[in-house]
C-alpha cells in the first residue's frame, strides 16, 4: 500500500483530471476506476496507525507508485466520508486529506 498525501499525488491528480475516468464505489474504501479505454482497476483506501494508505491493482500501483486511478477515486471517497461524518452528527474534519482518516460506516 502507498502512504498518500496531496504532495505525493500531485502528478497523479493532474493526470486524473485529464483522463476523466469513471469511478464506482463498491463499498466504502473500495472503488472500481474505469479508464476511457474501458480498463477497470480496483482502488482501496485504508487508515493504519494514523497513516492514510491507498492501493491500486494497476502496474504503477503494484510498484507502490501513486497512480491517477487513486487520484480519481479519492474525491468520491472523501465525499462519502463527509456524508457519513455529517449524518452521524460528528464534527467535520479538517482539510480534505484528513477525511481519508474517517472510519467506514457501520453497514447493517
Amino acid at each position: 500500500m502507498i502512504e498518500i498525501n496531496r504532495k505525493k499525488l500531485s502528478k497523479a491528480i493532474a493526470k486524473a483530471r485529464e483522463t476523466r475516468c469513471f469511478v464506482h464505489m463498491i463499498t466504502f474504501g473500495h472503488y472500481e476506476v474505469t479508464t476511457p479505454e474501458l480498463r477497470a482497476y480496483q482502488v482501496t483506501f485504508r487508515l493504519n496507525d494514523g497513516k492514510k494508505l491507498a492501493s491500486c491493482d494497476c502496474k504503477a500501483g503494484k510498484r507502490d507508485v501513486p497512480c491517477y486511478h487513486i487520484a480519481a477515486a479519492a474525491p468520491l471517497h472523501i465525499a462519502v466520508a463527509r456524508y457519513h461524518t455529517a449524518a452521524e452528527g460528528l464534527p467535520m474534519a479538517g482539510p480534505p486529506d484528513s477525511l481519508l482518516q474517517i472510519k467506514p460506516p457501520d453497514i447493517p
